[in-house]
């Protein structure tokens, strides 16, 4: 689970701000947190207000640019960033940006971060520990030298190979390197002191999930990972007829299209290589042609086929029931196809999800009811969901907890700052969603009287 998140100097956050999941001393509604073993709690979600530009999305895009920098490595991300330092400062540039993770893994808790130089993708600093009730015990601290070698100010207590591998490993590990992912990424022996490196890599990528607004549905992967064969099918199906959408039924139906459409066969043999080597069964290359979106799969003699995803609609009683093509349903349902998988996994298994922008095109009785729905399904699991929104319907005391509602709020220099809600004490019988509205939480946006843009007189000049 994630307890806080911390980071400085990127995109719209300039001075260190940090986001928690750590739960406040209220407890209405009735809704128990999880106890961790530090005797603290945290929290299974939290919804984060702002106005436009505000920089909520900024946090979103902090967490998922600071997992991608441990999984995938800072040589593969660094180009993408030169300028996502905080540019509203002169000479930040040349300053450090700081990302820091407090997270719980195996009912033990950690706390993982770095800093480094955006513009030329270096790392200045690095380090790991366990958090303990009333002490922190480094794992390792790395320090990059102006010489761009390594100095480990702490390091783990090893004997004999342990010992001398690690120390080779943090001789070798380069500027433009993380230690983490170096370690990460290798297999070790299960007991081996060095699995710990892979099972917290291993959390950031298969534990850590961020969904934009624009992210593409894996609905077809999902279908593929079920535990039986149609058991995810099966339950998207339910869950779109639960939410009101019409639809009562999902399926991938196979599409013969050789000899039929050349468009098809070209983009199967342009990606025909990648096709082979996906993890996946199916991949999916966003290919629309006639209004229909179309799958690539590979069967067990390794043929490449075509599928689509259908959605059956409940025909009136004159009529056969109809399927339509996944690019036919509206925008919220799309949107909820993004969601559904995740809400799965949330149901199930403890992981963290975090999306930015929950109700584009969703409506807010709707948004209530997915909202509703994580929090029973998930009572048995660590799962966490983590939301940006502008649905004030959602500021209920009766849904939501008072540490679980945060905002983020721009200063007059355009700098993000997030505070919660707990901050403010509010009675559990006050209206919270009249009182942000009215501004008394700020995070809202500031307009100027109409008056003042000079309408009237652009319109007579033209």
């Amino acid at each position: 689970m994630l307890i806080t998140f911390r980071v400085a100097n990127f995109l719209s956050f300039n001075e260190e701000e940090e986001f928690s999941m750590l739960a406040g001393k209220q407890r209405k509604p009735v809704r128990p947190a999880v106890p961790l073993a530090t005797g603290v709690e945290a929290l299974k979600l939290a919804v984060v207000y702002g106005a436009n530009a505000s920089g909520k999305s900024n946090l979103v895009r902090s967490i998922d640019f600071a997992k991608k920098m441990i999984v995938d490595g800072v040589k593969y991300t660094s180009t993408l960033t030169l300028n996502d330092h905080f540019r509203l400062k002169q000479g930040s540039e040349n300053e450090f940006t700081k990302f820091e993770f407090e997270f719980t893994l195996k009912s033990k808790i950690y706390a993982y971060g770095f800093q480094v130089y955006l513009d030329r993708g270096e790392i200045l600093e690095e380090w790991l520990f366990e958090i303990k009730k009333t002490t922190q015990k480094p794992i390792f601290e790395r320090i990059v030298r102006e010489s761009t070698t390594t100095y480990m100010k702490s390091k783990p207590s090893l004997k004999g190979e342990e010992e001398t591998r690690f120390t080779i490993y943090a001789q070798d590990v380069q500027a433009n390197e993380l230690l983490l992912n170096v370690l990460g990424e290798k297999l070790w022996d299960h007991g081996s002191f060095f699995s710990i490196f892979r099972n917290i890599h291993q959390w950031f990528k298969n534990r850590l999930f961020v969904i934009y607004p624009d992210s593409q549905s894996d609905i077809h992967n999902f279908f593929e990972s079920s535990p039986t064969e149609l058991e995810n099918m099966v339950f998207t199906g339910a869950m779109l007829k639960n939410l009101g959408t019409g639809i009562s039924q999902i399926k991938i139906q196979e599409e013969d299209y050789q000899g039929k459409d050349t468009i098809i066969e070209e983009m199967i043999n342009r990606h025909k290589q990648a096709i082979k080597e996906g993890l996946g069964r199916f991949m999916a290359f966003n290919l629309i042609i006639d209004n229909k979106r179309y799958l690539f799969a590979r069967n067990g003699n390794g043929k490449i086929i075509t599928y689509r995803i259908l959605t059956k609609h409940d025909a009136t009683e004159e009529a056969n029931d109809v399927f339509f093509d996944y690019q036919d349903e509206s925008d919220g349902t799309k949107r909820l196809l993004d969601f559904i998988p995740f809400l799965k996994f949330l149901s199930v298994s403890g992981v963290t999800v975090v999306i930015d922008e929950i109700d584009r095109s969703l409506h807010p009785e709707l948004l209530h009811k997915i909202i509703e729905f994580y929090l029973e399904s998930s009572r048995e699991t660590n799962s966490q969901l983590i939301v940006t929104t502008h649905e004030s319907s959602l500021l209920d005391l009766s849904l939501l907890r008072r540490d679980e509602i945060w905002f983020v709020e721009k200063n007059k220099h355009g700098e993000s700052h997030l505070y919660s809600l707990e901050e403010f004490q509010p009675r559990f019988d006050k209206e919270i969603r009249k009182a942000y509205l009215q501004g008394r939480y700020g995070a809202i946006p500031f307009i100027s009287d109409v008056q003042q843009l000079n309408w009237e007189t652009a319109n007579a000049e033209g």
